[in-house]
């Protein structure tokens, strides 16, 4: 029984750093959240480094480049802190600092952004052969920390609050394999309009120290401009964007992690690469 209690410990490591680049925001690439959790009284805390870059992007459905933009650089420095309130209920917290670099005529800006808030509560559990599967309610709350540059195409974020009404579906296998769909409806106040968010995520554990995983993420904006047809907070930002990732467990306490996203569709958005790494901490 050993070997796939670790593998459950390590997958739900990886896990940890799948929902900390999910908290960077929504201009950098999230991939969505797993159902697993922390445990009554434990404690992670994460930093993470996320940076992706373009070149082209979507104006409408026409991909262009622009020579005023040229490329754009977007980095984030993110922490993010979570915690077992019982064994079924996670709270969780993010706060990244984000720069924007250019290399057209746009300044380079940066501040932090938003705080994101999310809740993890587990509804029920159900034992299905070797494995279990189990439903998940999971609230977040999205808001700006301070004034920063959202109306150009070196925009920060959106400076914006967002409701996201959100439950994830977690299959997990005693030996370590996972499947887990975090979706939902996110609900945003002012230019942005709502938009419905679904981000699939596939992994397992090698030698219990191991975890590899792959992602694919889908979000469509129920609405808004088109790129020269309004401000930016108000552009209908849709895009589909795929990934794999690892997560290497040097301790109990202690691990490492790394990802790689491009972009396969999009609508107003950029045609991203990135990259993501951090460490994490359990207590």
């Amino acid at each position: 029984m050993q070997g796939p209690v670790n593998a459950r410990i390590s997958v739900a490591a990886a896990a940890l750093l799948a929902a900390l680049l999910c908290a960077a925001p929504r201009s950098l690439f999230a991939q969505g959240e797993t159902g697993y959790l922390r445990g009554k009284g434990r404690t992670d805390v994460a930093v993470s480094y996320s940076e992706d870059t373009y070149d082209k992007f979507w104006m409408g459905h026409r991909r262009v480049a622009d020579p005023g933009v040229k490329r754009i650089t977007r980095a984030a420095y993110n922490l993010f802190v979570a915690h077992g309130v019982t064994d079924d209920i996670d709270l969780s917290f993010s706060a990244p600092y984000v720069r924007v670099d250019s290399t057209g005529v746009f300044r380079t800006v940066d501040d932090f952004t938003d705080l994101e808030i999310r809740l993890k509560w587990r509804v029920f559990r159900k034992t299905v052969g070797g494995g279990s599967a189990s439903f998940l309610l999971a609230p977040g709350y999205k808001v700006p920390i301070d004034n920063y540059e959202n109306n150009a195409p070196n925009a920060l974020s959106d400076e914006q609050e967002d409701f996201r009404a959100r439950g994830i579906v977690h299959f997990q296998s005693d030996s370590g394999v996972f499947l887990s769909l975090d979706t939902g409806y996110d609900f945003r106040a002012a230019r942005p309009h709502d938009e419905f968010p679904v981000h699939v995520k596939a992994g397992f554990t090698l030698f219990q120290r191991v975890t590899l995983s792959s992602f694919y993420s889908r979000v469509n904006s129920l609405g808004g401009y088109d790129i020269g047809d309004g401000p930016f907070p108000g552009v209908e930002e849709d895009y589909e964007r795929w990934g794999v990732g690892t997560y290497i467990r040097i301790t109990d306490r202690f691990g490492i992690t790394g990802s790689y996203y491009t972009t396969l569709a999009g609508q107003n958005t950029g045609d991203v690469d990135g990259f993501a790494g951090g460490i994490v901490i359990r207590l």
